[in-house]
């Protein structure tokens, strides 16, 4: 593990997280999770080792040269070493001493790994960087990985997340073994759970009003679940889970399973998986009215293209503010993996027009 040698005071670093959360909008602090400097650090005891074999070595040839009686040539060595010697000696002390006093007696430093938990989302410090992330805007990839001892005992779980920040840019969270944050269980938890709270309500309104919702190369509509050129009836669907590190849809009595795919793969899985659940769940229910599948011949729904002046009009729609455009496009970009920018800015522009409408 590596440990910067410089700490953060934490009032400085304090200061620039909630500045960071005023900036983005994130509501209330919730929580934080930091991983602090040690009070005395490897560096710190392996200095001291050196400064102690210096000084002994001093201390010896101070003593032979004051007992020692035959040639000159011995002691005129002796008195060379110790001119290298003494020096190097009281300079390593002395920068011994306080580092020693610096953390002993001075303030409390953070590491500069601290992750702050808002109402709306989250702020996360890494070295010299501090990045907002939005709930509602943001796309999470999770992978969580199962260490095994001889395939039988399991040693350790470790957590990896990837979110898009406020910029569109990826931010990568993980745990305290691969030297991120402690408490992953408990954090990556509230991420996910805040996550599917902010973006359920939109997917929901999507699906019911008859559009495809793309979750990277899965797609969900009222009537299939589908992944590239499969697709499953949810009358056919027999059970839907994560298992062994995969997304599972099971269809048929015979529980096979025509799609798999790895749950790094899919953004926003949990919001997914609330979403399929309850398809499932409706699909079952006695008298539940099904709507009709669609006709083979019916062409897919056409994603909308941007013309020349999209991008003018998003420009527009939010008041001038590039980065807050910048932000719409990366949010889209993240839902359709493969869509190019003028795919992602007309579904930018139709998003807000959508929810310009529902307030009035």
């Amino acid at each position: 593990m590596v440990v910067d040698l410089q700490g953060y005071d934490e009032h400085a670093l304090r200061d620039r997280v909630r500045q960071a959360a005023y900036d983005a909008d994130l509501g209330a602090h919730r929580e934080v999770h930091a991983r602090m400097v040690a009070r005395i650090q490897g560096w710190m005891l392996i200095l001291g080792i050196v400064v102690a074999l210096l000084a002994t070595t001093v201390v010896v040839m101070i003593s032979e040269l004051l007992t020692r009686t035959d040639q000159m040539g011995g002691k005129a060595g002796n008195v060379v070493g110790l001119v290298v010697l003494v020096p190097l000696t009281l300079l390593l002390g002395v920068a011994f001493v306080k580092s020693m006093h610096q953390s002993l007696f001075g303030p409390a430093t953070y590491r500069a790994v601290r992750l702050d938990l808002y109402d709306r989302g989250l702020v996360f410090a890494h070295n010299d960087e501090v990045r907002a992330v939005r709930y509602d805007t943001t796309v999470v990839h999770q992978e969580h990985v199962r260490h095994m001892l001889y395939g039988l005992l399991e040693t350790k779980t470790t957590h990896d997340y990837t979110l898009l920040d406020v910029e569109g840019e990826q931010l990568r969270l993980q745990d305290y073994s691969q030297g991120g944050l402690p408490n992953a269980a408990r954090w990556g938890a509230v991420i996910q759970e805040s996550v599917t709270a902010a973006q359920l309500p939109a997917a929901v309104e999507e699906l019911y009003r008859g559009e495809i919702v793309v979750f990277g190369a899965l797609r969900l509509t009222t009537y299939e679940v589908g992944v590239g050129a499969k697709s499953v009836r949810w009358s056919q669907v027999h059970q839907i889970e994560v298992r062994h590190g995969n997304l599972c849809v099971y269809g048929g009595e015979r529980r096979l399973m025509p799609i798999s795919i790895p749950v790094r793969k899919v953004p926003n899985i949990h919001v997914f998986l609330t979403l399929a659940h309850r398809l499932l769940a409706e699909n079952r229910r006695p008298g539940t009215r099904r709507p009709a599948p669609r006709p083979a011949s019916r062409p897919a729904p056409t994603v909308p293209v941007a013309t020349p002046d999209e991008f003018q009009v998003l420009l527009t729609m939010v008041m001038k503010d590039h980065a807050a455009a910048e932000r719409l496009i990366a949010y889209e970009r993240g839902k359709l993996p493969g869509a190019d920018r003028a795919t992602c800015v007309a579904k930018a522009v139709e998003r807000l027009r959508r929810d310009r409408e529902r307030q009035g």
